[in-house]
Order: structure tokens, then C-alpha cells, then sequence
């Protein structure tokens, strides 16, 4: 039995490696075959964000969370898990963990479809919490939104009730979901501590967008950010702008480099070596059984053009 502080790293890989198979068996059921993206910020530190430019106190609350997190070790724990794990699934087809250290790490989904998926007929999918990510939806992704027993999926026809519910309106005004970004950065993100404009919420703004509609100022879908400025009183405009710098999915993907494109593409390669696999199976998860099987197994039995690809 490893000691204590060797064994909880490899209970974290385990969990995690169990999570990725549990998503590609559920697929596998339905005879669909999956690419598996786990993405996150690494390591678990304060980081120098490339968005400080604009917002100097960009994710200050996350650096500060994961500071402050209940027991030193616990970071430490995490930190060594993450390199192992990585290296693991660099020998299971088309499961990869993605990490970036400054960059908003929402960004990785739309660099994987763009810069390194070379097959692009694939349906998508995103599990998340993260209210950044609703703008996937308004690019044809589906989002899985997990809350145990309550869990929904959220897609283009459905987002923007959605956001109705969740902020618990009795408002019945619907606009289109490509202008998920503009309420996103009129309402503000507290993770990333974006501060929202004075004397805004959903509901108000859901109106504003349908009377600029009415009154030929907007169009009904795929605006500028210039145009709906329109829709904001002068003095907060400047805000808006900033705020949309930060939030924007388009924005931000092109504020990236091609040596931060290289370094996603570089954590999704794909290595064959079944017997290493086993060999690390049989050797660190003795005590702590891993579903490793499910991941590399089942995928060869599907159909290839009959995929998926999911990010959580």
C-alpha cells in the first residue's frame, strides 16, 4: 500500500481517468465514437492572465481561491496528479487533458475544432458550469449542464429560456441566441471578475434587444458589438467594449498566438503502447480500480463516422 501522501495523487488520476471512461461508455452504448477533451488552468497557482492587459483583476477571485484552498496539500496533490495523468492518456485513443497556464482556458474547445480537429463533421458537446461557456451553444455545440438529478442540456433553440430560468424571471421575452456574448458582458462574470453594468439584469436587457429590434436599430441576429452599443447609454459604453474584450469567444481566440495554438496541438497527440498501459494499471491502481479498459476497448468496436466529440 502506498503511504498516504503517494496514494492520494493516484486516487485523483483514478477518479479522473474513471470520469473520461464513464462519459465514453455512456457514448459507446449508443454506438457513438468519442474524442474526450478534459481542459483546465495548470498549475494550480496565481498566473500573470493575458486579459490583465484590460482587467488587471482578471480571475483575481480564482487565483485567490485556489490560494486559500482548504490545506496546502491539497493543491500540491493536484499538481502532481495532473503531469501523470496527462502522460496516461497520451496512450488512450482521442482522451486528452489539455492545460493552459495564462490563457482563458475556455478558449481550448474552439483551438482544438479550429486548429487541431482535421475531420470537422462531428457533433460537440461541452459539460460545464461556466456561464462563458453558453457561447458555444450559439456555435452549434450542445452544452450538458451538470446538477445531479437536475441535469439539462442546453442548446441554440433553448439558451436564452434558459438563462430565463436560471435567473428565475417571469419575463416572456425571447431574442436570439447569438446575442448570448452582449448579455454576457452587460451582466458581468464574477469568476472572472468582470463587474456588470449599473442598473442591468437579463430581463431589462432581453426588452432593450427587442424594442432596438422593433425600432430597425438592430437586426435580429449576428450584430456588432458596435451596433448594440447603441442599446447602452453612452456613459457605460466604454465599459461594454471592455468587458466584451474579455468575454467575447471570437475575441479572445484571436488575441492568441501561434506558439499558444502550438502548445494546445502539442497535448493532443496520440501514442499505442496497450502494454505500458498495462503496465502502469497493474503497478499504481492496485487499491484504486480504474476503468482503463472501457476507454481503450470499447472505442474500437464503433463505427468511426458515427462521433462525438466532448469537453468538460
Amino acid at each position: 500500500t502506498l503511504p498516504l501522501h503517494d496514494a492520494l495523487p493516484i486516487w485523483v488520476i483514478g477518479n479522473i481517468i474513471n470520469l473520461a471512461s464513464h462519459y465514453r461508455h455512456y457514448f459507446y452504448k449508443r454506438r457513438i465514437y468519442t474524442r474526450i477533451i478534459l481542459f483546465s488552468t495548470f498549475p494550480l497557482e496565481r498566473h500573470d492572465y493575458k486579459n490583465r492587459v484590460f482587467n488587471r483583476n482578471y480571475k483575481k477571485n480564482f487565483d485567490d481561491k485556489i490560494v486559500n484552498i482548504d490545506t496546502p496539500i491539497t493543491r500540491l496533490i493536484i499538481n502532481e496528479a495532473i503531469p501523470m495523468l496527462k502522460l496516461i492518456f497520451e496512450y488512450i485513443e482521442d482522451v486528452h487533458f489539455i492545460t493552459t497556464d495564462n490563457l482563458e482556458s475556455s478558449i481550448i474547445p474552439m483551438v482544438y475544432i479550429n486548429d487541431v480537429l482535421v475531420d470537422k463533421e462531428c457533433d460537440n458537446i461541452i459539460i460545464s458550469k461556466d456561464k462563458f461557456d453558453y457561447q458555444y451553444v450559439a456555435k452549434g455545440f450542445q452544452l450538458f449542464r451538470p446538477k445531479g438529478e437536475n441535469s439539462y442540456c442546453i442548446t441554440e433553440n433553448n439558451l436564452i429560456q434558459t438563462l430565463i430560468e436560471e435567473n428565475e424571471l417571469k419575463t416572456k421575452e425571447i431574442v436570439d441566441a447569438s446575442f448570448i456574448n452582449f448579455i454576457n458582458s452587460v451582466v458581468g462574470d464574477t469568476y472572472r471578475n468582470v463587474p456588470k453594468l449599473k442598473r442591468v439584469g437579463v430581463g431589462t436587457l432581453l426588452k432593450f434587444i427587442n424594442k432596438g429590434i422593433k425600432e430597425n436599430i438592430i437586426s435580429p441576429r449576428n450584430n456588432s458589438i458596435y451596433l448594440l452599443c447603441e442599446l447602452v447609454k453612452p456613459e457605460f459604453r466604454n465599459d461594454l467594449m471592455n468587458n466584451y474584450r474579455l468575454l467575447d469567444l471570437d475575441g479572445q481566440y484571436m488575441t492568441i498566438t501561434i506558439s499558444d495554438k502550438y502548445n494546445i496541438k502539442s497535448q493532443c497527440d496520440n501514442k499505442f503502447d496497450n502494454n505500458s498501459l498495462k503496465e502502469i494499471t497493474s503497478r499504481y491502481f492496485t487499491d484504486f480500480p480504474v476503468y482503463i479498459d472501457e476507454l481503450v476497448n470499447v472505442q474500437r468496436k464503433i463505427c468511426y463516422y458515427n462521433k462525438r466529440t466532448v469537453f468538460e
